[in-house]
C-alpha cells in the first residue's frame, strides 16, 4: 500500500475532515479521498500522493470518488497535473464514481471531456484491461523500444 492519510482542514465553508487511502492493483493504484479537498494539509496530502503514485507504479492512477464531497480548484489543478504528467509517460488517470456534485464540477470544467470517467472501479479496471491487453504501460514502452 502506498500509503494512508488522515488530515483536517480549516476552511468555514466546508466540513474540517478530509482522509484519503490508496489500495495497489499490480501495475496499478487506486486512490481513494473522503471528505472535502481544499487548500491546506488535505490537498498538500493529496499532492504527495498523487506523486508517489506516478513515482512508484507503472500503470494507470484510479481517483475512486465516491467518498469525496468536495473538491476546490486547487485539488482540480493538481489531478490536471497529474494527468499531463501522466499522458507525458503514456499512462492513465481515471476518475471513478464522482458524486452529482463533482460531476457537475467536471462538465463545468470540461474536464470531463479530458479525464476518462467510469461509474465504478470494475468497469474501469475493464477498460484498462481491453485498452491495454492487460500489459502495464511501462513494459510496453520497454518492449516499444526494443
Amino acid at each position: 500500500m502506498i500509503g494512508t492519510r488522515a488530515q483536517s482542514s480549516h476552511t468555514h465553508h466546508l466540513p474540517p475532515t478530509t482522509y484519503e487511502e490508496t489500495e495497489e492493483h499490480g501495475a496499478h493504484v487506486v486512490i481513494r479521498p473522503k471528505g472535502t479537498f481544499a487548500l491546506g494539509e488535505a490537498t498538500q496530502a493529496l499532492a504527495e500522493t498523487l506523486t508517489r503514485a506516478e513515482t512508484e507504479k507503472s500503470g494507470a492512477i484510479l481517483v475512486d470518488l465516491t467518498d469525496l464531497r468536495a473538491l476546490d480548484s486547487t485539488a482540480l489543478g493538481l489531478l490536471v497535473g497529474c494527468l499531463r504528467r501522466m499522458h507525458a509517460l503514456s499512462r492513465e488517470v481515471i476518475l471513478v464514481h464522482p458524486n452529482e456534485r463533482v460531476r457537475l464540477l467536471l462538465s463545468m470544467t470540461r474536464l470531463d471531456s479530458v479525464f476518462p470517467v467510469h461509474s465504478g472501479t470494475v468497469e474501469a479496471f475493464d477498460d484498462l484491461e481491453r485498452k491495454t491487453g492487460g500489459v502495464t504501460d511501462r513494459e510496453r514502452r520497454s518492449r516499444d523500444s526494443v
